[in-house]
């Protein structure tokens, strides 16, 4: 008897398994890429208008522009790399721009960090990762 109920209660999940997955409609009617990053990757983000002015006391500020090539709102996440003279990294954080905003489809958001870095000579700025 209980090797019977084992197996109407396994035939119980398994059927409410493949019932569950019949009536998921992988051919919603929900614009494309709704809740689906893979329609955004970063090549999508383009980061431009880049700039650093110091600050003193080994503070600079570096602004630029994020131009969200996606179709719907998506949130972006950067990492500024700060390098010295000899090419060595002096700072790399990961930043979130617009914090737990989503930039709107189609638009441009200005951006700005303020980095401790002394010894600045140049920096980088890449999208590391978008979430719709």
């Amino acid at each position: 008897m209980t090797t019977r109920r084992l197996v109407i209660i396994i035939g119980a999940i398994v059927l409410g398994f493949w019932i569950s997955s019949r009536f998921t409609d992988h051919n919603s009617s929900q614009p494309a890429g709704f809740g689906d990053s893979a329609s955004c990757t970063v090549s999508k983000i383009v980061v431009d208008k880049l700039k650093a002015q110091s600050k003193g006391y080994g503070y600079f500020r570096i602004t630029g522009r994020l131009i969200n090539n996606c179709d719907q709102p998506t949130g972006v996440q950067i990492k500024v790399t700060v390098y010295g003279k000899a090419d060595n990294i002096l700072a790399s954080p990961d930043l979130w721009p617009a914090s737990t905003n989503n930039i709107p489809a189609h638009s441009e958001y200005p951006f700005e960090c303020l980095q401790e870095a002394p010894g600045f000579h140049r920096f980088t700025v890449i999208v590391i990762n978008v979430r719709t």
